[in-house]
């Protein structure tokens, strides 16, 4: 049965749809990370089909394959939500269509806020959204909806923006990935380059000075076997490795001293902190031998351009300890701010681009103060919205969402999905509460997404193939959403979702400048002149596919030189200015985490289905063609073992297992892998007991950004027949 929209629907639709190219398109980017990877595919009889990349921006098709059919095989699949839903008298979801969705959505959530306060709704934004929509949502929920509940999917890329905002003033990526083509130097820091990237990997490859690679990584992993030199650091030490390695370069007086005294501040006290990490220290901590470590010391200090890469890796509620000492090499050693060098990390999500800067969640739009007058004036002016309705704060956080439905101070919530189906096992604690709300509706692609099956109203949404609008890369790269096809059945893209949320709450006056993609694009043009993401110089989005991206800042002047600036790679701090008011970068630094681990049989390790075990077809969901072994039903996810280790416990591949690890249980399915060192488990970082231990050890600093994995190392380890 079909639920058609009303006119008004259908023209919101429609205008989004207004520029879509019926038989072809090339080039949308990849919504899995963002990275560069470009693809042209076509429409066939109302499909996609794959095509070729670019050649400009060619990527192998392991980087591209798993990634990009997660979006157009949805399309196909009985899973994928086309119509919206609201559950009946019976407590059955059935089909309707908008207008009733809409309504039951608006007259539900203003009762419990008419009952309960502005702030007993939150949104959670957990999918991958455009600019455009990131920033709509942001003024929607703020400003129209008028609750401070809006919080996104805690993330490490958000520890390398705080790392980047304490050390630069404002959290600007330096390098680019051009970069990588230049360095003679390359260490690379918790990340399976190779093969969670291949699109960078082959930018290295392309380099013509054939640089070093260092690989710092508890795995063996593809790419630390193309290495030069691979330190196969024991897990959650890696913030004390890069600390002594500092301290080395002190010592023997291999800093670059004229920039450290030119253009950077907190150098004295960063060195007397890390004089306690000596060579014994790292040694100790980090099982490596005092030769390894000695070697990258000497071959960070001779090489002339040297550029750091990273990843969340297994250390995640270090990890902004990780960034900081990684940013802090980059400066004491000058290596920062001209072509080869910097620092790049490199596991960011498609949304934080945006999501950091222009989603009123951490700043008003590009970056503005909250408290600032003068700032709110102009959000204000350029917005549309009355500066009395602009926010004063910041908004929740997750775990401050999660606090709000566990003691009921929230009763309705709004998730904002468009892929986050993983996330009901990565955070089972979510998982559980959304059966307690008073109110929930989901926004989704699909129905076996988190909260779908418990919810009030579903808003069947778009996937990225299918959406306009527009990206922002790690490299501070903004980059054209081509849609190649319309979304399936009466599904909408995020972004006429909200349009006809503002319309039916009532404050789509409030938000009447904010009605398409290409509309918002020039507001956030406005929003963003003369701050340090300013991209005003872009005319629109026809000028983002003529130069295949560009990356901010690009001002007004800029743009008006015929975009000669456009084309090409920029990287930031060239003049060794920077965004603090004394224009120096500052060294900052914490103690490393201290781990709570003893010596028992198996350590905890993790593995980002993100990134290794997404390239081998593994991970809680899987996002390639593969389709995933009889096992996983139960199981749900695959446990990485040693053949050693294996042999020890008297386990055979596929074998079904259950970990008893202190009061948690775990159940999983073995892989054998040579990747995984002898005496550690690779555990998905989506395993459902996760979340749970890592709420009671996470830094208070980190307390919106906790990361992927946790601290806590299996104490008790036994491995039971599941059947027991």
């Amino acid at each position: 049965m079909s639920h058609r929209t009303d006119d008004s629907t259908a023209q919101a639709s429609d205008s989004i749809w207004s520029a879509v190219d019926e038989t072809a398109s090339d080039g949308p980017p990849c919504g899995t990370c963002q990275q560069s990877c470009t693809i042209r595919h076509e429409m066939d009889g109302g499909g996609s089909t794959l095509g070729d990349s670019l050649a400009q921006l060619r990527a192998s098709d392991s980087g591209i394959l798993l990634s990009y059919t997660s979006a157009v095989g949805h399309r196909s699949k009985p899973s994928r939500l086309t119509t919206p839903q609201i559950r009946n008298g019976r407590g059955e979801l059935e089909g309707t269509d908008w207008p009733k969705a809409l309504h039951l959505f608006v007259e539900r959530m203003k009762g419990i806020q008419a009952a309960h306060g502005p702030d007993s709704i939150a949104v959670l934004a957990l999918g991958s959204l455009s600019l455009e929509e990131t920033a709509f949502l942001g003024g929607l929920v703020r400003s129209g909806l008028r609750t401070s509940s809006l919080a996104g999917f805690p993330a490490a890329a958000s520890v390398a923006a705080v790392a980047r905002e304490e050390a630069f003033g404002f959290d600007a990526p330096s390098a680019c990935y051009r970069d990588l083509e230049l360095a003679d130097t390359i260490v690379l820091v918790n990340t399976n380059l190779s093969q969670a990237h291949p699109d960078l990997w082959e930018r290295v490859q392309r380099n013509p000075n054939h640089p070093t690679i260092v690989v710092v990584d508890s795995r063996r992993t593809e790419t630390s076997a193309q290495a030069d030199l691979h330190l196969p650091i024991h897990p959650h030490s890696e913030a004390i490795l890069l600390h002594s390695i500092g301290r080395e370069l002190v010592e023997r007086d291999w800093i670059n001293a004229d920039y450290v005294t030119q253009h950077t501040s907190g150098f004295s006290a960063l060195a007397a902190h890390i004089e306690q990490f000596t060579i014994d220290v790292a040694c100790r901590e980090t099982r490596l031998s005092a030769g390894l470590i000695e070697h990258l010391v000497e071959l960070i200090h001779r090489g002339n351009r040297v550029m750091f890469v990273w990843s969340s890796g297994s250390d995640a509620a270090g990890n902004r300890e990780i960034a900081r000492a990684v940013t802090n090499l980059a400066l004491m050693t000058g290596q920062i701010g001209r072509p080869g060098t910097g620092v790049l990390t490199c596991d960011e999500p498609c949304s934080a681009g945006a999501e950091r800067l222009f989603s009123n969640r951490h700043s008003l739009w590009g970056g503005r103060s909250f408290s600032d007058s003068l700032e709110r004036l102009q959000a204000a002016s350029i917005s549309g919205i009355p500066a009395k309705l602009l926010p004063e704060t910041g908004a929740s956080s997750y775990e401050q969402v999660v606090e709000g439905l566990q003691d009921g101070s929230i009763r309705g919530l709004w998730i904002v999905g468009s892929g986050s189906g993983d996330v009901s096992s990565s955070h089972p604690e979510m998982a559980a509460l959304l059966g307690t709300v008073e109110f929930l509706a989901v926004q989704e692609t699909r129905e076996n997404a988190l909260g779908v099956s418990q919810a009030h109203v579903v808003f069947p949404s778009a996937e990225w193939a299918e959406k306009k609008g527009t990206v922002i890369t790690p490299e501070r790269r903004l980059k054209f959403l081509t849609p190649s096809e319309h979304p399936p059945g009466d599904a909408l893209t995020d972004f006429v979702i909200f349009r006809l949320l503002a319309d039916a709450w009532g404050c789509g006056r409030t938000l009447r400048k904010w009605n398409s993609p290409a509309g918002v694009f020039e507001l956030l043009k406005k929003l963003s002149a003369h701050r340090p993401c300013d991209f005003s110089g872009i005319v629109d989005h026809d000028m983002l596919v003529t130069f295949l991206g560009i990356q901010w800042p690009f001002t007004g002047s800029e743009g008006s030189d015929g975009g000669e600036a456009a084309s090409g790679d920029r990287r930031l701090f060239e003049g060794g200015r920077y965004f603090h008011p004394d224009q120096k970068a500052r060294f900052t630094f914490d103690s490393p985490h201290q781990r709570k681990d003893r010596e028992h049989h198996l350590l905890q390790f993790d593995v980002k289905p993100s990134t290794d075990v997404a390239a081998e077809g593994l991970g809680d969901e899987p996002r390639g063609l593969r389709e995933p072994p009889p096992e996983w039903a139960a199981a749900r996810i695959v446990l990485l073992l040693n053949p050693v280790d294996a042999d020890f416990w008297s386990l055979t591949e596929r074998e079904l297992i259950r970990l008893e690890m202190g009061p948690f249980l775990l159940q999983g399915v073995i892989r054998l892998s040579d990747a995984i060192p002898s005496g550690q488990i690779g555990i998905p970082s989506t395993a459902p007991f996760r979340r749970l231990w890592q709420s009671a050890i996470s830094q208070p600093l980190e307390a919106q950004v906790r990361g992927l994995t946790c601290h806590i190392l299996s104490g008790g380890l036994s491995i039971q027949d599941p059947a027991a």
